[in-house]
C-alpha cells in the first residue's frame, strides 16, 4: 500500500479553505482523497491510497510512474491554493501591525 501525503502547519483560521472532501478540490484531483485536520492541532494531512507490493522490484517503475503523477497533481491543485492563503496572511499580519 502506498500513501502519498501533503502536511501544512497552516493556522486554524485557514481551515474555510481545506474543507475534507472538498468537491472542487477532488475534481481537480481526479479522485478522491482522506483528510486528516485534527482540532486540537494546527495542521492538515490530505493523502490518496493505492494498493501495491513494494517488494516486488519488477514493478517499480509503475509505481515510480504513479508517485510523479499524484506529485505532480497535488502540486498542480495545492499549489495555488497554499500561495493565495500565504498571501492572506502576510496581508492579515501587516494590516495588524
Amino acid at each position: 500500500m502506498r500513501k502519498l501525503f501533503s502536511t501544512t502547519n497552516m493556522p486554524r483560521s485557514t481551515t474555510p479553505h481545506w474543507k475534507p472532501s472538498d468537491p472542487a478540490i477532488e475534481k481537480e484531483m481526479g479522485e478522491p482523497l482522506t483528510w486528516h485536520n485534527p482540532r486540537d492541532k494546527q495542521m492538515c494531512r490530505i493523502w490518496t491510497r493505492h494498493k501495491c507490493n513494494l517488494e516486488n522490484r519488477d514493478r517499480w517503475p509503475e509505481q515510480q510512474k504513479w508517485l510523479l503523477e499524484k506529485l505532480e497533481r497535488m502540486h498542480a491543485v495545492f499549489g495555488p491554493r497554499m500561495r493565495e492563503l500565504k498571501l492572506q496572511m502576510e496581508e492579515e499580519t501587516a494590516s495588524q501591525l
